[in-house]
C-alpha cells in the first residue's frame, strides 16, 4: 500500500482520495469517478490517476488483453484537485478497468493498482 507524505500505512493511501459511484444512464453504463487532493493544496503537488480499460475482465488485475490507458493529470492549473470525470463503458470499448493512483513530487510514488467492473462477473 502506498502511503502520502510520511503517513503510516494505517493512514491515508493514495487510493483514499478517489471514490467510485455508478450513474444510471438508459444507454451506457457510467460511473462517477471523484477525487479529493485539496488538503495537498500547500503541496504544490501534481498528482495523476492512471486508467486502464480491460477486455479479459474475468482476469481481473491479472488481465493481459488491455486496450490503451489514459492519464488524468490533477493540480491547480490543469484539473481541479476536488473534481469529477464520468467514465462510460461505450467510451472504454471495455466492461472493466483497472486505474491506480500517483503522485509526482513524491518521485512518482504510486497506489496499487484497483479494479472496477460495470458488470457482474
Amino acid at each position: 500500500m502506498s502511503t502520502l507524505f510520511g503517513f503510516s500505512q494505517e493512514e491515508k493511501s493514495l487510493l483514499d482520495f478517489i471514490s467510485l459511484n455508478e450513474k444510471q444512464s438508459k444507454n451506457d453504463l457510467l460511473v462517477e469517478m471523484k477525487w479529493d487532493f485539496s488538503e495537498f493544496n500547500k503541496s504544490n503537488d501534481h498528482f495523476f490517476i492512471e486508467i486502464i480499460p480491460i477486455q479479459d475482465c474475468w482476469n481481473r488485475l491479472e488481465a493481459e488483453m488491455l486496450n490503451e490507458g489514459f492519464e488524468i493529470v490533477i493540480d491547480n492549473k490543469n484539473k481541479l484537485l476536488e473534481d469529477n470525470l464520468i467514465i462510460s463503458h461505450l467510451k472504454l470499448k471495455a466492461k472493466c478497468f483497472k486505474y491506480r493512483v500517483g503522485s509526482k513530487k513524491t518521485h512518482e510514488k504510486k497506489s496499487d493498482w484497483s479494479f472496477y467492473t460495470f458488470v457482474n462477473l
